[in-house]
């Protein structure tokens, strides 16, 4: 599982998914799982963490940008 080729099978690639949203800050974590796993808002997100909506859509952004990282760095090694 160590190179590109050998994270193809859905197990491996759902792995790596899994350890990049565990490893994200507790903030970026909270809200991408909010979004793309429950589906929620961004007023929805923002209500349920107490935050405005430009705050969350950072903490998004950054979430996004780790992930796409975090996998990507895996993938190549």
């Amino acid at each position: 599982s160590s190179t590109p080729q050998a994270a193809t099978s859905p197990d491996d690639a759902g792995r790596l998914a899994a350890r990049a949203v565990a490893e994200l800050p507790f903030p970026q974590r909270v809200v991408l799982v909010l979004k793309a796993y429950q589906g929620a808002t961004l007023p929805e997100i923002a209500a349920t963490i107490d935050a405005p909506g430009d705050v969350v859509q950072a903490l998004l952004n950054a979430a996004y940008r780790s992930y796409v990282n975090r996998i990507s760095v895996r993938a190549k090694r």
